[in-house]
């Protein structure tokens, strides 16, 4: 399964690690959408290292259900916050920031 073959939907959160690829991701358009769609669906984001880039360079702003490689102790963070599911207090917000 990957970003172009399947809609962000299909998984319960995303993670863009650190590594060669970010340079790649950086000019293609369906990762952009796949992490955008995922953001609007309120599913759980984390960003490692560089990959922050790429979250900068989207619409997907840092919220409850983001996670960087900033935040203190990223990995129990993001574990935690895929226990959650998703984000459901943020789907109003999150939809408005995309628009």
């Amino acid at each position: 399964h990957t970003y172009k073959t399947d809609p962000s939907v299909c998984y319960d959160a995303v993670y863009t690690p650190n590594g060669d690829s970010i340079q790649k991701l950086k000019s293609t358009p369906e990762y952009f959408q796949f992490i955008e769609e995922a953001f609007m669906h309120c599913k759980i984001l984390c960003f490692a290292d560089d990959a922050t880039e790429l979250m900068k360079k989207s619409k997907v702003k840092i919220d409850d259900g983001v996670v960087t490689s900033d935040t203190n102790n990223w990995q129990n963070s993001f574990v935690n916050a895929m226990k959650k599911h998703r984000v459901w207090e943020l789907e109003e917000d999150r939809k408005k920031q995309l628009l």
